[in-house]
């Protein structure tokens, strides 16, 4: 199938120039900057070349990571194209946010995600997971394109320099799409340069393809009123305003205005200081109103949440004055559409430009002034954005590029330690989680009450207007270990401002704020404190490690299990791409291609529970609690996770397993050496640590001890059993040899080695995953027996 044909099936219009073009770098392997004006279908040039090699048998890509700087941008995507691919598994597309949790591990083709999300996973503390599990989702790196939309948004300290650290660091084993319509030509050179990769940017021919409205833009000299909204107002009408406070007010104020006036209008207000469930519904019925060819009249205020990768286009835009790369995002949810007409009116703000730099609003002001309306061409926004951003964005980009190396630095320690400071390496961290409700501690956290993200600042100024007050102003939670081991809340009452230091979660009373159900959280009282509070979001708890069911399996049959995942991978082309970057820039030869590297270290990863200490906990506990008198070497014993008599009997010290990761990589040490020295490759000792430190971070991303202070003592049988389970997998004879665990090494040190932290993240995300999936299946598996056995 030609591409214009499945472009054309796919979404419906037959691709521009540029998207060819776009095609053309990204099938072969270049990393691009791409510079597109807003509503130019630039998700889909990032998409289409992926799903249609993928289609034609030739992926150029394992996955597609696609990072947005918002979570309802990620969010209107991941719905937006999902509708493309009806099948929910071919292609598998999925979301991974703080909100929608739903693919934390980047196990999707094509996964929509957040720039925090994306980048806190590859300084090696992911938002989305334990920090145990730290070490799984950065491996979905490899072999991945990575797509970058809005690029302007990355903060200059914090995420822009770790971005630019994994482009450097990563170009050789993942490939990068970064796209925006508002950077100077500078800062797109400079970014193209780190990338070593193509700059693409739409020429005259190519603009004249795109979809053509007509939009004017007046400049007022004053602020925006609730009167100048209702004046300018046309059948769908887009309010942007640069607070939260100030579009709750706007809203407010219309609502009297209406009311004095006996008129009713559809509205709606959004903003980040919404419940879930009503910025959810907010959103849907934006998406509804503002689609292409909605008739019904609507009116929303709104915040920057609007401004980058929305489908939305409005009749008239009206919007407080802000920088001119905001400006155009915002410009661009204005007649959206071809043949659409549309005006855009930019009102001036008071002197404290919050929260946008003084210079940029300065600048933008002065250019917008020199005309009072003009008809938009691409030409003007382009001065428009030289004019503004063009010296200022390259000296911050020049002070960026200066952080490099101790960006380098800092990001070594965070993967050799564990101990990323994500405020620095991702994003800067000034909020605080609210939830509100007169008594907090009737409250499950478990089940998610839920809370919304305040500026800190806010809450400090909140709690301090209210010092003294008789009646709590707000709780904190001060954590505790119960009898079960558990961490349970603690209320303690936010007595002065300075309580609030160190808190990412308080619940604030409902006799000092409220909730209203239109336009969110205020900082205003309710009458007798009764209103909206917060609501438990589920039913039950997320499931934890102590309510998982294992059954019976000896070593053996899991060893099977496992390799014949690795197997199915192989033969269904999983890591195909990854494969292929990894032999070719580390020069491996077949016998120790990646996919047998990872094999070999799957089949040893639990080795370490062949010890005789090991072998006993496990016996001891199928003879006294099954019955069973075990004569083979198991691997796991059968464990109900919602029995009271099995989590009893567990913690009782004659079934306490010793620890195996760290232990186990030990014993596997002289075999794993053997693998790695088959192929007579210079990169023996890259490949011997990654198997080794894969195997030791199988259970915690930051294992490095070893608890055992004897010589290791195997269980009878061990060496059959080992090499039974290694069988296929190399050529001769290779022995498991008794070592001594004071043996000594801290290959984790070395993982400031680009190419010793790649093979061992693709190595340890494989067998952590299929580790995982192995008890999944045997879990299905003994359901199944049930039923069958039932039934009959």
């Amino acid at each position: 199938m030609l591409y214009e044909e499945f472009f054309q099936t796919t979404f419906g219009y037959k691709p521009r120039r540029y998207q060819e073009r776009v095609k053309d770098e990204v099938l072969a392997g270049k990393n691009v900057v791409l510079v597109a004006p807003t509503g130019a279908g630039k998700t889909m040039a990032a998409l289409a070349p992926f799903f249609y090699a993928k289609q034609m048998g030739r992926p150029i890509a394992d996955r597609v990571l696609y990072a947005l700087p918002l979570r309802s941008l990620a969010s209107a995507l991941h719905a937006s194209i999902s509708e493309h691919f009806p099948d929910e598994q071919n292609p598998k597309i999925t979301i991974q946010m703080g909100n929608q949790p739903d693919d934390p591990f980047f196990e999707g083709d094509v996964v929509f995600t957040t720039i925090d999300q994306l980048l806190s996973a590859y300084v090696g503390l992911p938002y989305g997971t334990s920090k145990a599990s730290a070490n799984i989702p950065p491996g979905a790196l490899i072999g991945a394109l990575v797509v970058i939309d809005e690029f302007h948004l990355l903060s200059y300290g914090e995420a822009l320099p770790t971005f630019l650290d994994m482009m450097k660091r990563l170009h050789p084993y993942t490939q990068f799409l970064v796209m925006t319509a508002t950077v100077p030509k500078q800062n797109v050179e400079k970014i193209r340069g780190v990338l070593q990769g193509e700059a693409l940017d739409l020429n005259p021919e190519e603009r004249k393809e795109l979809p053509q409205q007509t939009r004017a833009l007046t400049w007022h000299d004053t602020p925006l009123t609730a009167e100048l909204v209702l004046e300018q107002a046309r059948k769908k009408t887009l309010v942007v305003v640069n607070t939260v406070a100030r579009a709750q007010q706007l809203f407010l104020d219309l609502q009297n205005i209406l009311q004095e006036q006996g008129k009713t209008l559809e509205m709606r207000c959004l903003h980040s200081r919404l419940f879930g469930s009503g910025r959810y519904e907010t959103e849907e019925w934006v998406l509804k109103r503002f689609k292409k060819g909605a008739e019904e009249h609507a009116l929303l205020i709104a915040t920057q949440v609007v401004e980058a990768g929305l489908d939305i286009s409005s009749d008239v835009l009206l919007t407080d004055l802000c920088p001119a790369n905001a400006l155009l995002q915002r410009i661009g949810r204005c007649a959206r559409y071809h043949n659409e007409e549309g005006h855009v009116h930019v009102f001036s703000v008071d002197e404290q430009y919050r929260p946008y730099e003084k210079d940029l609003m300065k600048m933008t002001s002065a250019f917008l002034s020199r005309q009072e309306t003009i008809v938009l061409q691409s030409e003007w926004e382009h001065d428009l954005i030289e004019f503004v951003h063009g010296e200022y964005d390259a000296a911050k980009m020049q002070d960026t590029l200066h952080l490099l190396p101790d960006r380098k630095k800092e990001i070594n320690d965070a993967h050799v330690n564990g101990e990323p400071d994500t405020s620095k390496l991702v994003r800067s961290i000034d909020s605080v989680s609210v939830m509100i409700h007169p008594e907090p501690s009737s409250l499950r956290l478990e089940l998610r009450p839920e809370r919304i993200s305040v500026s800190f600042q806010m809450v400090f100024h909140h709690l301090k207007a209210h010092e003294g007050k008789s009646d709590p102003v707000g709780w904190y939670p001060d954590f505790e270990e119960n009898s079960w081991g558990r961490a349970v809340p603690i209320w303690k009452e936010l007595t002065k401002a300075g309580d609030l230091m160190g808190q990412r979660l308080i619940c604030l009373s409902p006799k000092y704020v409220h909730y209203h159900e239109e336009v969110g959280l205020l900082f205003t009282p309710t009458e007798d404190g009764v209103g909206v509070f917060s609501k438990e979001t589920r039913t039950e708890p997320e499931r934890t490690g102590e309510r998982f069911d294992y059954f019976r399996e000896t070593y053996l049959e899991h060893v099977t299990r496992i390799r014949a995942l690795y197997q199915e991978e192989e033969k269904e082309g999983v890591h195909q791409v990854a494969d292929a970057k990894l032999i070719r820039h580390l020069s491996l030869p077949p016998a120790v291609s990646p996919a047998k590297l990872a094999e070999f270290t799957g089949a040893l990863h639990d080795i370490g529970k062949l010890t005789l200490q090991f072998q006993k906990a496990l016996q001891d506990w199928q003879h006294d609690t099954r019955g069973i008198k075990e004569k083979d070497l198991l691997a796991h014993t059968d464990y109900i996770g919602s029995s009271l008599e099995d989590r009893k009997a567990a913690k009782l010290s004659k079934y306490q397993r010793p620890p195996h990761s760290v232990e186990g990589s030990i014993l596997a040490i002289p075999l794993l050496s053997q693998m790695a020295q088959q192929g007579e490759t210079e990169q023996h000792g890259l490949l011997f640590e990654t198997m080794v430190l894969a195997i030791m971070r199988h259970h915690h991303a930051f294992s490095k001890e070893c608890k055992c202070k004897d010589k290791f003592v195997v269980a009878n049988g061990t060496k059959a059993v080992v090499r039974e389970s290694l069988a296929g997998l190399f050529e001769g004879k290779m022995e498991l040899v008794e070592t001594k665990s004071s043996h000594e090494y801290e290959y984790y040190r070395d993982l400031s080695d680009p190419d010793l932290l790649v093979l061992y993240w693709y190595l340890v995300r494989r067998l952590r995953l299929n580790d995982r999936l192995s008890q999944e299946r045997l879990a299905e598996e003994k359901r199944k027996e049930g039923e069958r056995i039932h039934g009959d």
